[in-house]
């Protein structure tokens, strides 16, 4: 089942003295999305915390302003986090969520790469971006993005709870 909330980007460092917080977002269309009232959700000690934009601009980069929130330094906890929006606004259609249930039974497998035998990790969650689905992989304690294509899957063993992926080359290091 998809969850309430879908990742669209992620948020940079505090810009300026008046509270903004630059972003990348992940697709152009979820510009459109990003605008004065809309709630946006950042994973805190394991719970999506709502924060009001009051405040958006497109310069150079993306810039964001929350209601509540006035300098940067009430802004580094928020730092270098994922972005949600709750997946209802999102309009994915139906057929991503029928492919992701089918991806969900992976949380907790492990993660193993036969091009790059040194990497191994722990999927720790699913989530549904506009054009594939990913596996979050934690790996030397960093989060790694992992798309769940089936032409990447190369074999899996229910019973050891292991995923066996070939990816193409430099996909790893998109994660650094």
């Amino acid at each position: 089942m998809l969850g309430p909330f879908s990742i669209i980007g992620r948020t940079k460092k505090p810009h300026g003295n008046e509270g903004f917080l630059k972003i990348q977002l992940f697709e152009d269309h979820f510009e459109d999305l990003i605008a004065e009232g809309v709630y946006v959700f950042i994973l805190q000690m394991g719970c999506h915390i709502p924060y009001q934009i009051v405040k958006s601009e497109n310069l150079i980069n993306f810039r964001i302003k929350f209601n509540g929130i006035n300098s940067p330094e009430e802004l580094i906890d928020l730092s270098s986090k994922d972005l949600f929006l709750l997946s209802s606004d999102l309009n994915i259609p139906n057929s991503k969520l029928q492919d992701q249930n089918q991806y969900e039974e992976f949380q907790g497998y492990s993660c193993k790469v036969i091009n790059s035998p040194d990497f191994e990790g722990i999927i720790n969650r699913i989530e549904v971006f506009p054009h594939q689905i990913m596996a979050i992989v934690e790996s030397n304690n960093k989060e790694i993005y992992i798309p769940l294509n089936k032409s990447f899957i190369k074999s899996i063993n229910p019973e050891k709870k292991i995923i066996f992926f070939e990816l193409p080359q430099g996909l790893l290091s998109l994660n650094d």
